[in-house]
């Protein structure tokens, strides 16, 4: 897959899921926004005995943009990013979706092609729904319904926020990314909080359509300010949070 930098941001969902299955999970497990979380216990429970549960590996892409819609995806736990190709051959990286989101249910309620390409960027565990199975389970469970708009319009106004966050030089936008990260996707370290979503720089600069070696001397910098640190895995850890809504301000 091409991955040349989009002129598009993803929108950033509030907290990643943790692993498991997702029967026994409460509404406040699931991260805010998505479709498990917006879902009462027994609606829940009744759409996890649809379809079939399946584990994917990092790199595989669950649905491909142009493909017909046949089923929808519920991600149990793991994290997938969304990517469409435009006409000029460009990869727009457009959201990042967790445990608890539902996928492909634009093409399947709109009886459309699939107008994006959703790949796993970690280990995700999905329960697959047939496209029959979940416009009739809607049908049968208006609240399911009434939770799959609210989904979508929360989806809708991430995407405007987005927009409005696109605003200020690439490094004051890459500090508020950074921000939005920590909060969605932070997890405890031993020098901070490190951001549990495996993005590469290429990500981060289409996150805030921004060149990728603006995105490289942004991160430098922050390193130099002691305000960001790599883990021995490779991901971002921030150091210093106050320091890095500091230099959000500054830079604005």
């Amino acid at each position: 897959m091409d991955e040349r930098r989009s002129a598009r941001p993803a929108q950033v969902p509030h907290r990643a899921a943790g692993s498991g299955r997702g029967g026994a999970r409460g509404a406040g497990r699931w991260p805010p926004g998505t479709l498990f979380a917006l879902l009462d216990a027994p609606t829940r429970a009744a759409m996890l005995t649809l379809g079939r549960a399946e584990e994917f590996e990092t790199g595989r892409d669950l649905v491909r943009q142009g493909e017909r819609g046949d089923r929808v995806y519920v991600l149990l736990s793991g994290t997938a990013k969304v990517t469409a190709v435009g006409a000029d051959g460009e990869v727009a990286l457009l959201a990042l979706r967790v445990g608890g989101d539902l996928v492909g249910e634009m093409a399947v309620l709109g009886g459309r092609a699939r107008s994006a390409t959703v790949s796993t960027v970690s280990p995700v565990l999905t329960q697959i729904v047939d496209a029959g199975d979940f416009r009739r389970f809607l049908v049968r469970h208006p609240a399911a319904n009434h939770a799959l708009q609210s989904m979508l319009a929360g989806r809708l106004q991430g995407m405007i926020d987005d927009r409005v966050a696109l605003t200020g030089s690439t490094y004051a936008r890459l500090c508020r990314l950074l921000v939005r990260l920590a909060a969605a996707h932070g997890r405890p370290h031993p020098r901070g909080v490190v951001i549990g979503v495996p993005l590469s720089q290429r990500d981060l600069a289409a996150l805030i359509a921004a060149a990728e070696v603006s995105v490289q001397r942004g991160i430098s910098r922050l390193r130099a300010a002691g305000i960001l640190a790599e883990s021995s895995t490779g991901g971002l850890v921030i150091v210093d949070a106050a320091g890095l809504r500091r230099a959000v301000t500054m830079a604005d």
